[in-house]
């Protein structure tokens, strides 16, 4: 119809792209839905903007420039509530990344199995080999993983702005190369 429209974006994971969501195009609620294809970093660009060799600005891409054309071009509800970011494993961590650095873009946050960690993601994670987090010279650095991390972002969010948050990780997946041992039982 004409609109206005609500907006879902959804995130895919690390290896992945877009069309890794067709499975679930039938339950997508009604209104515009964005699937981003993430080819950097060998798929694994953890949707922020990265420095290494060279870097690519892909949250600054996304946030700053998808975001607004789409709004020039299509019906869409200009209230944040009516706007949701998803995605999943290093998409969720994409979702959660966009919903707390900026609150006044959306009100729904969905992050399925997001790969965030606290304080680091473990060794042999796609998070530090990428480049993602990394500096002009290093592959990983922590403070950039630190300054782009969920902690700094809820530090700065915005006291009594509501965003409904969806997490959702299942008991049955396999722990991560370099997880605790008992980090399945942690998290339960």
């Amino acid at each position: 119809g004409p609109g206005p429209h609500p907006l879902t974006v959804l995130l895919h994971g690390r290896g992945d792209t877009a069309e890794s969501w067709e499975p679930v195009f039938g339950d997508l609620p009604p209104g515009a839905v964005v699937l981003p294809d993430a080819p950097w970093l060998d798929r694994a660009g953890y949707w922020v903007d990265s420095a290494f060799r060279g870097g690519r600005a892909i949250e600054t891409a996304i946030v700053w420039d998808l975001l607004p054309a789409l709004a020039q071009r299509l019906p869409l509800v200009p209230d944040r509530s009516a706007r949701t970011v998803a995605g999943y494993s290093m998409g969720g961590a994409g979702a959660v990344r966009f919903g707390l650095a900026h609150p006044d873009l959306f009100g729904t946050v969905v992050a399925l199995s997001p790969a965030v960690y606290d304080p680091d993601p473990p060794e042999g994670s796609s998070a530090r080999e990428s480049g993602a987090f990394g500096t002009a010279s290093r592959r990983y650095d922590h403070g950039v993983y630190e300054r782009l991390g969920y902690r700094a972002s809820l530090a700065r969010y915005p006291a009594g702005t509501p965003t409904r948050l969806c997490v959702a990780v299942g008991d049955a997946e396999p722990p991560h190369p370099g997880a605790p041992a008992d980090a399945a039982v942690a998290a339960q």
